[in-house]
């Protein structure tokens, strides 16, 4: 709850059934560890750069608009 440090936080969909908690806390799937894992981390890399490069504000613009 503070604002002394800047946090990047990913998704990752919500179950279809069960608690959402066990559904975040849970390892992930072979097929997610396969395929979406690298994707999101990918991105992780470049929230972070663009953090460090252009700030946080324009990094949020820019990571998080949908195009």
């Amino acid at each position: 709850g503070s604002a002394d440090f800047v946090r990047v936080r990913m998704g990752v969909g919500r179950p279809t059934h069960g608690e959402v908690a066990d559904w975040v806390l849970s390892d992930f799937g072979a097929s997610e560890r396969a395929i979406e894992l690298p994707s999101m981390l990918d991105r992780a890399e470049q929230a972070i750069t663009a953090i460090l490069r252009d700030g946080v504000p324009a990094a949020m613009l820019a990571i998080n608009t949908k195009g």
